[in-house]
């Protein structure tokens, strides 16, 4: 399997309709500084490039970055972790709810469309329901419920209900780029961040395909 670079695996998913958070991929500090401006504060900086596809682990990933002090600081500490890192800069989501949906090709059962309680604790809490794929809007609906953490997804701290059409269309989309680009092998949205007024934003997806 190969991970496919940001720029093509966000082209696919963006065209079957799947939410991603602004951002822009860039070479060097300059153009950071001029990319930021289009981003706005606060912002996110991670390093991208070959190798790069668990930032977190790698500690490339810096968040809620508030002026360009700070985001110069990260993009040091990134090179000097990675010299060959070139700099993802995008908005900063602000939400308290991560989910993950995602993809994956089981060898007995095929092309499985999967949901669950996302960010760092995913794996650890494994709060997930699956579907074999492609799923309908009501089925993707009834996974979405179907988790332990359901309740999260009514008004929580402040924060508005989830648009559950909007995440169950995500969940959707997955389960069509399954069929419809049989190469794609995984797919991973994690987090899928819900913004304060419960709409779901993917802040960071990875994609992997069969091998050319």
């Amino acid at each position: 399997m190969r991970v496919l670079e940001e720029k093509e695996a966000r082209k696919i998913l963006e065209n079957v309709g799947i939410p991603i958070c602004p951002e822009t991929i860039v070479s060097n500090m300059d153009e950071l500084k001029s990319a930021v401006k289009s981003i706005g504060f606060p912002c996110v900086l991670k390093g991208v490039g070959e190798g790069l596809a668990h930032k977190t682990e790698l500690g490339v990933v810096f968040t809620n970055l508030k002026d360009e002090a700070e985001l110069v600081e990260a993009a040091k500490k990134i090179r000097e972790r990675v010299p060959h890192a070139k700099f993802l800069v995008q908005k900063h989501v602000q939400g308290v709810r991560e989910f993950i949906c995602g993809l994956v090709k089981d060898d007995l059962f095929g092309p499985t469309v999967m949901f669950g309680l996302g960010g760092v604790m995913a794996e650890a809490l494994k709060d997930a329901s699956l579907r074999l794929a492609p799923i309908t809007k009501d089925e993707a609906k009834l996974m979405i419920s179907e988790i332990r953490a359901a309740r999260l997804l009514g008004e929580f701290r402040g924060e508005g209900a989830v648009d559950a059409d909007e995440l169950a269309k995500i969940l959707v989309a997955l389960g069509k780029l399954a069929i419809d680009v049989p190469d794609i092998v995984e797919i991973d949205l994690n987090p899928v961040i819900i913004d304060k007024t419960g709409k779901p934003i993917v802040v960071d997806y990875l994609v992997r395909a069969a091998n050319d």
